[in-house]
This record gives C-alpha cells, sequence and structure tokens, in this order.
C-alpha cells in the first residue's frame, strides 16, 4: 500500500429505489405517456405527482437533463435513463456528522437482562435500566419516546412498591 492510500478502494454508497411500487417497465411506460400528455409541460412538471418537484429537479440534473426543457423533447434514451434513476438511484456517501448528530443509536443493555415487568437487571438487584440505554429500536414517530415512557414508568413503580413494601416491614 501506499502511502496516504485509502484502506478501501470503495466509496459507501446507497442505493435508492424513489419508486418502489412502480415496476421499472411500468414506470417507463407512465413516462412515456407523460411524455406525450405533457409535451408542453416542463420536464420538473411532467414528474410532479409522482415525486416531489425538488427531487425530480435533483434527479433531472443528475442525469445531465435540463429541468426547465420540455417534457417532450425526451427522447426514448432519456425516458429509460429517468426510470433506470428513479429504481436504481446510487448515491455516494461523502461522510457522516458524527454521533452528536445521530438520530438513531443502536446497541445498549439487552433486555434478556431484565426482569421484563420492573426494568430490574437481573444479575444486580436495585439497579433499573430505561429507555435509549437498553438495546431496542423502534421506527420514527414517538415510538422511542413511547418506549422511554413505559420502561421509565414500569421502572418507577418497582421502586415505588419496594420503597412501600420496606416501609412496611
Amino acid at each position: 500500500m501506499l502511502s496516504g492510500e485509502p484502506l478501501c478502494r470503495h466509496r459507501p454508497y446507497l442505493l435508492l429505489d424513489i419508486l418502489p411500487d412502480y415496476p421499472e417497465e411500468e414506470l417507463w411506460e407512465e413516462l412515456s405517456r407523460r411524455r406525450k400528455d405533457f409535451a408542453s409541460y416542463t420536464a420538473e412538471q411532467a414528474l410532479e405527482g409522482m415525486v416531489h418537484q425538488i427531487l425530480g429537479r435533483v434527479l433531472l440534473k443528475s442525469l445531465g437533463l435540463k429541468p426547465k426543457d420540455k417534457a417532450g423533447e425526451w427522447s426514448d434514451r432519456d425516458i429509460r435513463r429517468i426510470a433506470d434513476r428513479f429504481k436504481h438511484w446510487k448515491v455516494g456517501i461523502e461522510r457522516v456528522n458524527g454521533f452528536d448528530f445521530a438520530q438513531v443509536t443502536a446497541g445498549g443493555v439487552l433486555t434478556s437482562q431484565l426482569d421484563p415487568d420492573t426494568m430490574e437487571v437481573c444479575r444486580y438487584p436495585g439497579l433499573y435500566i430505561t429507555g435509549e440505554l437498553l438495546d431496542v429500536d423502534g421506527i420514527c414517530g414517538g415510538y422511542n419516546l413511547q418506549w422511554a415512557w413505559t420502561s421509565g414508568y414500569l421502572a418507577g413503580m418497582a421502586v415505588a412498591n419496594q420503597e412501600r413494601n420496606a416501609g412496611r416491614s
């Protein structure tokens, strides 16, 4: 290896299917129909309703097509390229923003190490673990927050019951 040569010769990338509900041939047919029906519209306008206008503009530019050119000027090759880009858009990853900007992190204490009714660590009585300290991942939409609240509630109730029972002794 030469000095300064990267360890990995291949850059990471994402392979996106922008329209997963469209088979590629059906997508080609839809774009061909739009070329005919929206011939006087701009290319970006012809894609409206399929994708957001900004995404359509970026997609066209990524292919070297001008968003303001008329859709009626698309060649069959252009339509094939647009359909292919919708189905197989390879986007290079330049860098990540680091942990401070992470939306999702994974890992943590395994839930199998806890009493699921109390969130108490089985090997260490009196230690409770909740929320994102556990190896539990949820989709966006408040599920992770709900998990944090629910697991916190379970742990809090367990500690309160433990205190109540200790006070009776």
